[in-house]
């Protein structure tokens, strides 16, 4: 809904005129209830997200206009009146066309002068633009695997789409953040499952396999490596029945955040076809490719125009380890969006570790050269006298040199030792 400029003559113009007319101009839906939840006003923006006028809503009870997931267990309007304080939500409602809209809340409590509660206003946001662009973020974790520059990902890759359509059984390894949940996802997505659930054995010791498997056609075992002694019985023989799981294309896949399970009979099941996600710091022709992609992304969720990276960020980003992989390289760079008001992210709108670990290599280059090029004047500028005093073999020193950018004057004669 675009803003509106209003012209009007104060001399003739009631406030609550004023009131109504400002309400309607904005692009947030505000509807107010009385206090038996029956909508008494109905600003424009609501009518535009819900699709519903203000003739039909005015009179009606506000669960019956909104439709919200919110409505029958978690309404913020009870919540605001038991509280007696304002409440911020998320949810959805279904507008008049069946569509789920997805909205964000917040209200606000009316008191008459003895400081009685008459009225409960509401403020929703339609926020279904934001939700698609946070899908499309979940799609930046998948690519991360899928559209790796790194070699081996690309061919570990690859025979996974070849292998697919006959996998009934998938060990999937990798660290913490490294993108496990969104392989899955697209496991599931390119097997065309719908029936889909996941459980973690942090919080579950014991799964009913059989009962679970008639209400779903693939389930997601977490933190493998955490299996009971019992547990594991049981779902090896379960899973040695494979017949029931091909016959209706059923899939199990186990996911760890490290291969530490014991190759005894269970893990050669299980690991028919082992999946290993690489960790980003082994990965850093990755880094910037995800690290762009965050970017325009978090800049159109934010409403930010910052058009890339600095280039302190840039060796900044490339040359952390990230303990947390592509999860903490999303947060780092959704954090320098929301701080950037500039064109471009630097250095400055890094978290502090980033900025530290920069500076520390650059002294241990900087050391390193001073090193190197005091070797070298001492021995006359004679590379394989030089590399013998460092202890170094002569490839490695020529490596260094041509890593650290030093070009030195060829010798004119020979130091002997």
């Amino acid at each position: 809904m675009k803003n509106v400029i209003a012209l009007f003559d104060i001399q003739n113009i009631s406030l609550s005129d004023v009131g109504s007319l400002l309400l309607n101009s904005v692009s947030d839906g505000i509807y107010a209830i009385d206090m038996d939840f029956r909508i008494i006003f109905f600003n424009k923006a609501a009518e535009h997200i819900t699709g519903v006028t203000e003739k039909e809503a005015i009179g009606k009870k506000c669960y019956d206009v909104f439709r919200s997931n919110m409505c029958l267990k978690n309404c913020p309007i009870k919540e605001a009146l038991e509280k007696k304080e304002a409440i911020k939500k998320n949810g959805y409602i279904i507008d008049s066309s069946g569509n789920k809209v997805f909205i964000s809340v917040s209200n606000v409590l009316i008191k008459n002068l003895s400081n009685e509660i008459v009225s409960v206003a509401q403020i929703f946001r339609d926020q279904s633009e934001i939700m698609a662009l946070r899908e499309e973020v979940l799609k930046v974790e998948e690519d991360f695997c899928f559209k790796s520059k790194n070699l081996q990902m690309q061919k570990s890759f690859s025979v996974l789409k070849n292998a697919l359509p006959d996998l009934n059984k998938i060990y999937i390894i990798g660290e913490k953040g490294t993108g496990k949940d969104a392989l899955v996802r697209w496991i599931i997505k390119n097997k065309k499952i719908k029936n889909f659930s996941e459980f973690s054995l942090r919080t579950v010791k014991e799964l009913n396999l059989e009962s679970i498997f008639l209400d779903y056609d693939a389930i997601h075992i977490k933190d493998i490596d955490l299996i009971s002694k019992d547990f594991k019985a049981k779902l090896l023989n379960f899973i040695k029945n494979t017949s029931e799981l091909n016959k209706n294309n059923k899939l199990i896949t186990f996911s760890s955040s490290e291969d530490s399970l014991s190759r005894d009979e269970f893990y050669f099941n299980i690991s028919e076809f082992r999946f290993e996600i690489i960790p980003l710091r082994y990965r850093r022709e990755d880094i910037m490719f995800c690290a762009e992609s965050f970017l325009f992304h978090f800049s159109k969720i934010y409403d930010k125009k910052i058009t890339g990276f600095t280039q302190d960020a840039i060796n900044a980003l490339v040359n952390y380890d990230y303990p947390e992989n592509i999860q903490e390289l999303k947060s780092i760079i959704e954090s320098a969006v929301l701080m950037c008001s500039e064109e471009s992210i630097d250095i400055t709108h890094l978290p502090k570790i980033l900025q530290n670990e920069i500076n520390i290599k650059e002294s241990v280059i900087s050391k390193e050269r001073e090193i190197i090029l005091n070797a070298l004047k001492k021995n006359n500028f004679n590379r394989d006298l030089a590399a013998k005093d460092l202890g170094l073999t002569r490839s490695t020193f020529f490596r260094k040199l041509k890593r650290l950018g030093i070009i030195a004057p060829r010798s004119t004669k020979s130091k002997k030792n």
